[in-house]
């Protein structure tokens, strides 16, 4: 699964407590409680974004898929955010 889908899963999994309770703190009556709970997402996996050069050049090294839109496809992160995220 590719980054934009995890992060798609992450918002709704870091988000799903939120959801459930009113302004005032109080827990809306239609809540069903954990057995709705969304699982926590897998570990990020990008493999289905990039793909690797196979010609004899060495410095083609990764590369992201030519057909890719960002922000819908991928998001960009700030490599702080990226590390925390990836050892989450």
């Amino acid at each position: 699964m590719g980054f934009y889908r995890w992060w798609q899963e992450w918002l709704e999994y870091v988000n799903q407590n939120q959801a459930n309770t009113l302004n005032d703190g109080s827990t809306s009556e239609h809540c069903t409680g954990g057995s709705s709970a969304l699982k926590r997402p897998s570990s990020i996996d990008n493999s289905d974004l990039i793909y690797e050069a196979t010609s004899g050049d060495s410095s083609a090294g990764i590369d992201l898929h030519d057909t890719l839109v960002e922000g819908t496809d991928y998001i960009l992160l700030p490599q702080e955010v990226w590390n925390q995220l990836y050892e989450w």
